[in-house]
């Protein structure tokens, strides 16, 4: 059983971590009240004792396990299929760019298309309607037809350039017919 009396009775109090070194080194400390200048005298006297006491006891320097690392050999096969395998994760990389832009560019404009179509055969169809709307924007800018470019109704700008081409055929034959006119040659 365990007695608490006991146990109280015998802890020891020490003043500093100092003293209670020295009682665990069997060193003998006075038994007066001790002062600063004492209690530095004594901590310099067990630093050099657990010094001594350290430095003896280890006899041989430890050595650490150095790894040593032996690349494989790489043999001519090795080499050509680690390059195939690259050459398809460059394409793969690229072919994954070109269809976030084609994405990019439908979600800009617009254009309706269902989620996972760039892993299907349809994309190739979205990439050409990209395609084309680009192209008819650039028509319609050449027309000077002012487009949102965000609403995407092809049939709708074809008809508005479709438009502006016949009124320019219009004036321009007026035009050549006035001139032709006025310069007294009949068509």
């Amino acid at each position: 059983m365990h007695n608490s009396q006991n146990l109280a009775s015998s802890k020891a109090i020490f003043i500093s971590t100092v003293l209670a070194q020295t009682k665990l080194l069997d060193m003998s400390v006075p038994s007066s009240e001790l002062k600063n200048s004492d209690i530095q005298a004594i901590s310099s006297v067990i630093a050099k004792k657990v010094e001594q006491q350290t430095t003896s006891n280890i006899s041989e320097l430890p050595t650490f396990h150095k790894p040593t690392f032996t690349l494989p050999k790489v043999t001519e096969e090795m080499r050509a299929t680690l390059s195939r395998l690259s050459a398809a994760a460059c394409k793969k990389a690229i072919i994954l760019d070109l269809a976030q832009e084609v994405l990019d560019k439908t979600d800009s404009y617009g254009i309706d298309y269902k989620y996972g179509i760039q892993y299907t055969g349809k994309f190739a169809e979205l990439k050409d309607k990209v395609d084309q709307w680009e192209s008819l924007l650039s028509e319609a800018t050449d027309w000077c037809i002012h487009w949102d470019k965000s609403e995407y109704d092809p049939i709708t700008l074809q008809q508005e350039i479709e438009e502006a081409q016949h009124t320019s055929y219009l004036e321009n034959s007026e035009m050549s017919s006035y001139f032709n006119s006025a310069l007294g040659v009949e068509a």
